[in-house]
């Protein structure tokens, strides 16, 4: 957890603790680091200054629940094998913990149709990314590992030579007997 200490007001230094034990002091600006915690660990950090005790600013509750994923960011994607059978070629991966990064779509591309689950306003990204095979054709699908905790999924689907290249091709929603998504695609 970083403190940004942008002004001292009247205090000639300040004391900054969090609820775990941890104290430091700061006499100018800058940044102040706690941490590391343990996921799942509050963290509520306190600013008094130390001339006037009850002159004080406290942080709400701060919680990390998880990490995320590796392939959060699209330049970390994971790379899928293409194949013929789902369940040979299947991976399981999570979006647990994944970050929202607006700067990764561009909703304009994107038919209203295939945001029916509010993907593009809240949904948590993770990047795959996959070369085309010799066929052209190719089927990205999610289902189910029996996990009761992931109910739906959608797919967008961008082409190009590096994340900073991509275009949108085409996205699912949800198929048409599940919550999970399929996007098919040919002449690749």
């Amino acid at each position: 957890v970083e403190v940004d200490i942008t002004s001292l007001g009247s205090a000639t230094l300040l004391n900054v603790l969090d609820n775990n034990g941890n104290a430091q002091t700061a006499s100018a600006t800058g940044l102040l680091t706690f941490g590391p915690y343990d996921n799942g660990t509050n963290v509520i950090i306190t600013v008094e200054n130390d001339d006037d005790s009850a002159c004080s600013v406290v942080s709400n509750s701060l919680t990390q629940l998880a990490c995320p994923p590796e392939n959060d960011e699209c330049v970390n994607a994971i790379t899928l094998t293409a194949g013929g059978v789902f369940a040979d070629n299947e991976i399981v991966a999570t979006n647990v913990a994944a970050t929202r990064n607006p700067a990764d779509h561009d909703p304009t591309s994107v038919p209203v149709t295939c945001d029916t689950s509010g993907f593009l306003t809240s949904g948590k990204d993770v990047w795959f990314n996959v070369v085309a095979p010799d066929s052209g054709s190719l089927t990205i699908e999610t289902g189910s590992n029996g996990d009761s905790n992931m109910t739906d999924t959608a797919l967008y689907v961008y082409r190009g030579a590096s994340c900073s290249e991509l275009t949108y091709e085409k996205c699912s929603a949800d198929m048409a007997t599940t919550n999970f998504s399929r996007v098919q695609l040919t002449g690749l």
